[in-house]
């Protein structure tokens, strides 16, 4: 029996047999990958029945391998019947193997989100069923291993999968659960604390960009070219009001489109100020519509985001010295805000950039 509420270990393998083709697809292995991971997934739990094994449960896996090596099956689902139980510690291997990675992702979100469905959670030290290794292992497998994944969606599909109906928010509180090994993995790899807690604000759900990026922002940490550029997105980013949603908000038309050029021309030359407003206000546009064109359709990096601002640092300083953003103009004020908010929004896929601090001796200039 794997949980009175879960059914049988018969059960949770037939429900690993779906889960681990699901798991795959998104992991992007190919057709005889899949297979052999299929395979795997229905005898990788058969051993637990062995006299070996009940004697010397470190054994689990490796015996399984064993004995389906000796049945005559495939390598490759012997090698992914023997990796899906690793790492069994913190400093154990991982799998190796494209089907191993599968399964053992597979079998720990099957327990995951099985066993907080049934409602058994972690509380301080107890931890009967070890969810925070399963979780601890999960993790270092993705990191480890340097494998992109959805997590968002591999937990929807894990949950789509079990007998029993998760409520409302389960699969948001299985990816926090996971996301907190996440956050403790990065800080035990010596990154610093301003950097996790800015890209743990990311919205993508791949621990692995994640950690690449706090890895990024940890190696430009000492660049002054950086913190110019960080230093003027931030600006963008704290004039937002914090009440409104503006991460995809429509930004409208500048104030001037659709006027004549007469009327144009007249609040130019009439007062010197707003030509210096206007000239900023179109400074920053015509920059932000470069980056925006660069950036598109490019997976999100430091290194994008870097070469964004790098040509919206100068225009976003100057729009800043030259423009009113909290114009008495309501039309006027909402496009600078827009504005603002379209520079902000070039930021959001790598995390709150705005939580990260200077490196010690640097100062934003």
């Amino acid at each position: 029996m794997f949980h009175a509420r879960l059914g049988s270990m018969l059960e949770k393998v037939e429900r690993l047999q779906g889960l681990v083709l699901d798991i795959g697809r998104l992991l992007e292995l190919d057709a005889e990958e899949l297979c052999h991971a299929e395979r795997a997934a229905g005898l990788c739990k058969s051993d637990l029945v062995t006299s070996m094994v009940i004697e010397m449960t470190s054994l689990q896996g490796t015996m399984g391998a064993i004995y389906a090596r000796a049945s005559g099956e495939p390598e490759a689902v012997c090698t992914a019947i023997r990796e899906h139980h690793l790492p069994r510690q913190a400093d154990d291997a991982v799998p190796e193997s494209a089907p191993g990675v599968a399964l053992a992702v597979a079998d720990r979100l099957d327990s995951l989100t099985g066993l907080m469905v049934a409602g058994v959670v972690p509380r301080g030290s107890a931890d009967p069923f070890g969810l925070r290794r399963l979780a601890i292992g999960l993790v270092s497998i993705l990191l480890e291993r340097r494998q992109s994944l959805d997590l968002a969606a591999a937990v929807d599909l894990a949950c789509s999968r079990l007998p029993l109906d998760a409520p409302e928010g389960l699969a948001a509180d299985v990816l926090l659960f996971i996301q907190r090994r996440l956050r403790v993995a990065m800080q035990e790899h010596g990154l610093p604390m301003d950097v996790v807690d800015a890209v743990m604000a990311s919205p993508w759900p791949d621990p692995v960009f994640r950690f690449r990026t706090a890895q990024e922002l940890a190696a430009v940490a000492s660049d002054p070219a950086w913190h110019r550029e960080l230093e003027a997105y931030s600006r963008c980013v704290r004039i937002l009001p914090k009440d409104e949603d503006w991460s995809a908000a429509p930004v409208g038309l500048p104030p001037w489109t659709g006027e004549s050029p007469d009327a144009t021309e007249t609040i130019v030359v009439a007062d010197p100020e707003p030509a210096a407003a206007a000239a900023a206000d179109r400074s920053v546009l015509e920059a932000l519509i470069g980056a925006e064109a660069a950036l598109a359709g490019r997976p999100p990096s430091v290194a994008g985001f870097r070469a964004a601002m790098c040509g919206l640092t100068e225009p976003v300083g100057m729009f800043f010295d030259e423009v009113m953003v909290m114009a008495e103009d309501a039309d006027l004020q909402a496009y600078r805000l827009g504005l603002m908010a379209r520079v902000a929004r070039l930021g959001v896929p790598l995390g709150d950039l705005v939580r990260l601090r200077p490196a010690t001796g640097q100062t934003p200039s």
